[in-house]
């Protein structure tokens, strides 16, 4: 995904903006696995200001991905806002403090794939669950406790207290 920033560099605008999408069919961090179910939609601008040049989008991810509890897939949207500024790739910036999320560009362009994918990576819940009442799967027989009842006694001591079990028995 390529934003031709020459308009901007060479001050005839001080605004650039920015409709696009990121057709990626896959994501991955770690074991994680997502199927992108829809192209990444990216939309804001790149300007300029005093003090250089800035960008800030707002991205829309919708995916599929297997619940951490009962392991249906199901299908969840992350909503993300990237902002950041734009250094040329070639400036020295070690001795430079940035509190602000740095995106380089080279020449007349600036790439945003890579900050794009990682500002989604970064918005993911921890944990994906189907719903936040998701009761999982039972641990004795496997059934999906959010469709079925299952009839196992699951007898669920943590050993440190099983002495104290036996007060009660």
């Amino acid at each position: 995904m390529k934003v031709d920033l020459s308009r901007l560099l060479d001050k005839n605008v001080y605004k650039i903006d920015v409709c696009n999408e990121l057709d990626t069919k896959e994501l991955k961090i770690g074991t994680r696995t997502l199927k992108i179910t829809k192209p990444i939609n990216v939309q804001g601008n790149v300007y300029k200001t005093d003090e250089g040049y800035y960008t800030k989008f707002n991205i829309i991810c919708e995916y599929k991905e297997n619940c951490n509890r009962c392991l249906k897939e199901f299908t969840n949207k992350v909503e993300t806002i990237l902002s950041g500024r734009l250094i040329e790739k070639s400036q020295d910036i070690e001795n430079q403090d940035y509190d602000e999320t740095l995106i380089y560009f080279e020449g007349d362009n600036v790439y945003l794939e890579e900050p794009v994918i990682t500002s989604v990576l970064l918005a993911l819940p921890m944990k994906e669950l189907c719903s936040e009442k998701c009761k999982g799967l039972c641990v004795a027989c496997g059934v999906n406790l959010n469709t079925e009842k299952c009839i196992c006694e699951v007898d669920d001591i943590d050993p440190r207290l099983a002495k104290l079990k036996e007060l009660l028995d």
